[in-house]
Protein backbone atom coordinates (compact mmCIF):
# COMPACT_ATOMS: atom_id res chain seq x y z
CA UNK A 1 0.00 0.00 0.00
CA UNK A 2 1.37 3.21 -1.36
CA UNK A 3 0.36 7.04 -0.29
CA UNK A 4 1.50 9.99 -2.21
CA UNK A 5 2.46 12.41 0.10
CA UNK A 6 3.11 15.02 -2.36
CA UNK A 7 -0.64 15.70 -2.22
CA UNK A 8 -3.70 16.18 0.36
CA UNK A 9 -3.89 18.16 3.55
CA UNK A 10 -0.44 18.61 5.06
CA UNK A 11 -1.56 18.36 8.38
CA UNK A 12 -3.35 15.42 7.80
CA UNK A 13 -0.17 13.69 6.14
CA UNK A 14 1.83 14.76 9.15
CA UNK A 15 -0.61 13.37 11.27
CA UNK A 16 -0.61 9.89 9.45
CA UNK A 17 2.83 9.63 9.50
CA UNK A 18 3.27 10.43 13.04
CA UNK A 19 0.68 8.44 14.28
CA UNK A 20 2.54 5.22 15.02
CA UNK A 21 5.56 6.88 16.65
CA UNK A 22 2.73 8.61 19.08
CA UNK A 23 1.66 5.75 20.01
CA UNK A 24 4.36 3.91 21.28
CA UNK A 25 4.95 6.97 23.32
CA UNK A 26 2.24 6.98 24.76
CA UNK A 27 2.56 2.63 25.70
CA UNK A 28 6.44 3.28 26.71
CA UNK A 29 4.96 6.30 29.14
CA UNK A 30 2.68 3.91 30.39
CA UNK A 31 4.77 1.13 31.14
CA UNK A 32 7.16 3.74 32.73
CA UNK A 33 4.30 4.77 35.02
CA UNK A 34 3.47 1.02 36.26
CA UNK A 35 7.32 0.56 36.65
CA UNK A 36 7.54 4.06 38.65
CA UNK A 37 4.50 2.51 41.23
CA UNK A 38 5.18 -1.35 41.16
CA UNK A 39 8.95 -1.87 41.59
CA UNK A 40 9.19 0.52 45.25
CA UNK A 41 6.45 -1.50 46.33
CA UNK A 42 8.29 -4.61 45.55
CA UNK A 43 11.55 -3.45 46.32
CA UNK A 44 10.14 -3.10 49.82
CA UNK A 45 8.73 -6.43 50.63
CA UNK A 46 12.15 -7.47 49.59
CA UNK A 47 13.99 -5.55 51.59
CA UNK A 48 12.02 -6.63 54.58
CA UNK A 49 12.04 -9.76 54.05
CA UNK A 50 15.99 -9.97 54.15
CA UNK A 51 15.62 -7.95 57.55
CA UNK A 52 13.35 -10.36 59.15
Amino acid sequence: MEKDLTSGSVLKNIFTFSLPYLLSYFLQTLYGMADLFLVPSSMLSTVSALGA
